[in-house]
């Protein structure tokens, strides 16, 4: 018999505000989280993306690079481009569901590695061929000053 013991440990539910009685991730979800929340959650952690000009983006952010001239603004440096297009500030995931979890630093690190362990899997499941890295910065890439996730492809240098 081979277990695999997945990307969370189970007895992180112990961990968890709502004090959910029973350590299981299917009956804390079929118990706890409602179809839409659910869903909704999928469509985070494998999100729509659109490919052009040998860039992969978000499809939600993907308007970004006209209404920012990003092309210009990176000269064309297409990681850039994804970089930016690409970026998710952690913290506004929780401006209106606020709740104790978010203030457990434990529970907010295994938030961000398991959406950056979904994205690693699916990106590569969707672009098998491309190689793609997850960066995570606490005080941002750009403009932001607070904890931010992007994905970019990795680029050979030609040399």
């Amino acid at each position: 018999m081979k277990k695999e013991k997945g990307f969370l440990d189970v007895n992180i539910i112990k961990r968890f505000p709502s004090q959910f009685p029973e350590i299981s991730f299917l009956g804390y979800v079929s118990n706890l989280v409602n179809v839409e929340k659910f869903i909704a959650t999928a469509g985070v952690l494998a999100p729509p993306l659109i490919e052009e000009n040998g860039g992969v983006y978000l499809k939600e952010h993907y308007s970004l690079i006209q209404k920012y001239n990003l092309y210009e603004r990176f000269n064309y440096d297409i990681k850039e481009i994804e970089r930016y297009t690409n970026l998710v500030s952690l913290w506004d995931f929780y401006t209106l569901a606020y709740d104790e979890s978010v203030e457990d630093e434990y529970l907010f690190y295994k938030f961000v590695e398991t959406i950056s362990n979904f994205w690693k899997m699916y990106l590569h499941f969707i672009y098998p061929d491309k190689e793609f890295e997850i960066e995570i910065s606490e005080k941002g890439f750009f403009e932001e000053d607070n904890l931010c996730m992007t994905f970019s492809q990795q680029r050979r240098c030609n040399g």
